[in-house]
C-alpha cells in the first residue's frame, strides 16, 4: 500500500498530502479525511478487514473501506466510531466531497448534513470517472454527544447475580425512587437502565422491559409503554406494536394500542380477519382488560389519550423524615432531594455541612440570568429536579439558562448536555441576541450551541453575524470563537446559494449513498423494535461494557 506526496492545488488552500494523512486504497485513488480544518493521520485498521484504513481523531476513528461495483465503479464507504466502546454517542457534521483528476485543482462534487451513531450505516461514495485519483471528505463538526455508560462501581449496595456474573455496586435510594419494591427487595435486583445516560430504551428493549415488570417501575413501565405506542423511526403497524406490548408485558401500552385500534376502525378488521385476541393475551387479560377497553373506545371522542404518567408530582419543599432524602440547601431554602440521586449526579461542589445537608453554590452569574429572565433562583433549581427525576418534565425554555448555570458550578456535565440540546432551538430575534448567545455558550463551555451558532452564521444568521463583525463587537468574543466566526463569513462552505444552503441546515440527510446509484446496504443496517434485534447494534447486555458516569 503506498502513499501519495505530491503536491495538489486546495479550492481553499494549498496543502501536501502526506504520508500521514492521504492513503492509495486504489492503485491510483487516494483519499484524504479533513474535520474542522484539521487532516487526519492515517493507518492500518486494527481488527477489521486488511484493506481498511483508519483515520485517527482524538474522539473518533474513521474507518475508510473499497469495493469494486458489478458496473466496475469504485465505492469508497466511510463510517465512524468512538475510541470507546463504553459511551453513547452521536455526531453530526457539515460534509463536502471533493475531488480532482490527476494533479488538478480539488473539485466539490456534493455535500450535505449528515448524522453518525452507533446505529447509523455506513455512507457511500460511488466513482464513476476512472481519472478521478483523488477523494477527499472536508467535514465541519456541528454536535457531539459522548456520554460514558455508568460503571456501577459505586455505592451503598452491592447487588449479587444468581448467574455467576460480577457484583454491581448501586445506590439503594435509587432503587426506592424507582420502585416501593425494589427498595424492600434490594438485594434481588437486576441491572436496570436507571443511572444518567445517553442510552436509548430500544438498546435492550426486551430485557429491559422484563426486569421493568418484575420490579414494578411505574415510571419505566410508562415510559417503555410511550416509547413503544409513539415509536415511529421505522415502519412498524399497530398490530406489531400490540403483539410486542403482550410480549413484554406492557399492560398501559397494550390499553392504548387497543384504545386506538377500535377508534381507527382497525380493530373490527382484526376481528373480521380471523385474528384472535384472546388467544394473544389470554382469557384473564382479555375479560377484565381488552373489553372494558374496547367498549370504553366505541363511546369515547376520537384522538384520546390513555397513558398517562402515573407519577405525581414530587414536592421537593416538603421535609422528608427518612434515610432516602438529602437537604440541598439554596439561599437558605431547603430542597430534600432522593440521596442516591444526588450521589450519582456529584456532591462535590457542593458544601457540606453534616447529616446528609449540603449548601449549593448561588453564583453572581446564576443570580444575572434569574433577574434576566424573571425567574426565581428556587424555581429553576424546582425546574431542574423535577426533570432529573423519573418523571422527567422538561424544563420551561425561559428557565434553562439559569438552570445550565446551576448545573455548571456544580459539574453536573450529563444533566448540562441534556439542557444544551434544547438551548440550540433558540432563534436570536437581532444582532444583541446572537452576541448574548455566543457569550453565554462560551463562557459555559457549551460547544455543540457554539457549533450551532456558527452554522447559522453562514446561513440565516449571516447578516447579523455580518454586522456585528462590521461594528467591531467580534473584540468582545475570545479569539478562537472571533477566528471562526470570520471564516464563516469569508471562506463558508455555501455562501453563494445562502437562501437554500444545505449546509446551514440542522437536519441530516437520509441519503447515504452519494454520487451513484444505491445499492443495499448489508449488515449493518440499523435494527429496531420492528425485529427486535437490537443486540446486533447495541451488542447483548453480557457484552456491554461500562465507564465512569461522573
Amino acid at each position: 500500500m503506498s502513499s501519495a506526496t505530491d503536491v495538489i492545488e486546495s479550492i481553499s488552500n494549498e496543502e501536501v498530502l502526506s504520508v500521514t494523512t492521504a492513503i492509495d486504497i486504489f492503485e491510483s485513488l487516494n483519499v484524504q479525511i479533513v474535520l474542522d480544518e484539521r487532516s487526519l493521520r492515517s493507518g492500518p485498521a486494527a481488527g477489521r478487514q486488511d484493506d481498511d484504513v483508519q483515520f485517527e481523531h482524538p474522539l473518533f476513528r474513521w474507518i475508510v473501506r473499497h469495493s469494486t461495483l458489478p458496473s466496475s465503479h469504485r465505492q469508497v464507504s466511510l463510517s465512524v466510531s468512538p475510541w470507546k466502546n463504553d459511551v453513547e454517542w452521536g455526531l453530526m457534521a457539515q460534509m463536502r466531497i471533493c475531488v480532482a483528476e490527476n494533479f488538478g485543482p480539488m473539485k466539490i462534487v456534493d455535500r450535505d448534513v449528515f448524522q453518525f451513531s452507533r446505529s447509523s450505516s455506513s455512507m457511500h461514495v460511488e466513482i464513476k470517472p476512472h481519472s478521478i485519483h483523488f477523494l477527499r471528505f472536508e467535514m465541519r463538526t456541528l454536535n457531539v454527544q459522548l456520554q460514558p455508560l455508568p460503571a456501577f462501581n459505586e455505592g451503598d449496595l452491592t447487588v449479587h447475580f444468581a448467574d455467576g456474573e460480577s457484583p454491581i455496586r448501586i445506590y439503594k435510594d435509587i432503587l426506592c425512587l424507582l420502585s416501593d419494591y425494589m427498595g424492600n427487595m434490594a438485594e434481588n435486583v437486576d441491572e436496570l437502565q436507571v443511572y444518567p445516560t445517553g442510552r436509548p430504551l430500544d438498546a435492550n428493549f426486551t430485557g429491559l422491559a422484563q426486569a421493568t415488570v418484575a420490579f414494578n417501575c411505574h415510571c419505566l413501565i410508562y415510559a417503555m409503554s410511550k416509547f413503544l405506542y409513539e415509536f415511529n423511526l421505522k415502519p412498524m403497524s399497530l398490530m406489531e406494536k400490540f403483539e410486542l406490548a403482550v410480549k413484554s408485558k406492557l399492560l398501559p401500552a397494550v390499553k392504548q394500542i387497543v384504545f386506538s385500534a377500535v377508534q381507527f376502525g382497525l380493530w373490527d378488521k382484526w376481528i373480521a380477519s380471523g385474528w384472535d385476541a384472546e388467544s394473544q393475551v389470554g382469557k384473564g387479560v382479555y375479560n377484565d382488560m381488552i373489553c372494558p377497553i374496547v367498549a370504553q373506545a366505541r363511546s369515547t371522542p376520537p384522538s384520546a389519550i390513555l397513558l398517562v404518567n402515573p407519577l405525581n408530582p414530587t414536592d421537593f419543599l416538603k421535609p422528608k423524615n427518612d434515610s432516602h432524602h438529602a437537604k440541598i440547601l439554596l439561599r437558605q431554602t431547603p430542597f430534600y432531594v432522593n440521596r442516591g440521586l444526588f450521589q450519582a449526579l456529584g456532591t462535590k461542589r457542593f458544601c457540606f455541612v453534616g447529616e446528609d445537608e449540603y449548601v449549593a453554590i448561588f453564583s453572581g452569574e446564576m443570580a444575572r440570568a434569574c433577574r434576566e429572565c424573571n425567574v426565581t433562583p428556587g424555581k429553576a433549581l424546582l425546574a431542574l429536579l423535577h426533570f432529573l427525576y423519573p418523571s422527567h418534565t422538561r424544563v420551561p425554555f425561559s428557565y434553562i439558562k439559569p438552570v445550565i448555570i446551576f448545573c455548571f458550578d456544580h459539574n453536573w456535565q450529563h444533566a448540562m448536555q441534556q439542557l444544551e440540546q434544547d438551548l440550540l432551538l433558540e432563534m436570536p430575534k437581532n444582532e444583541d441576541d446572537y452576541m448574548e448567545q455566543l457569550k453565554f455558550a462560551e463562557k459555559f463551555q457549551l460547544n455543540n450551541m457554539m457549533r450551532a451558532l456558527l452554522q447559522k452564521a453562514e446561513g440565516s444568521l449571516f447578516e447579523m453575524a455580518k454586522e456585528l463583525q462590521q461594528s467591531g463587537r467580534f473584540n468582545e468574543l475570545g479569539r478562537e470563537l472571533r477566528t471562526a466566526l470570520r471564516d464563516k463569513l469569508t471562506a463558508g462552505w455555501g455562501l453563494t446559494e445562502r437562501e437554500c444552503n444545505r449546509l446551514s441546515a440542522r437536519l441530516p440527510t437520509l441519503h447515504l449513498h452519494r454520487i451513484g446509484d444505491a445499492l443495499p446496504e448489508h449488515g449493518d443496517a440499523e435494527m429496531t423494535l420492528q425485529s427486535v434485534d437490537s443486540d446486533v447494534v447495541y451488542g447483548s447486555v453480557v457484552e456491554m461494557a461500562c465507564a465512569e458516569a461522573y
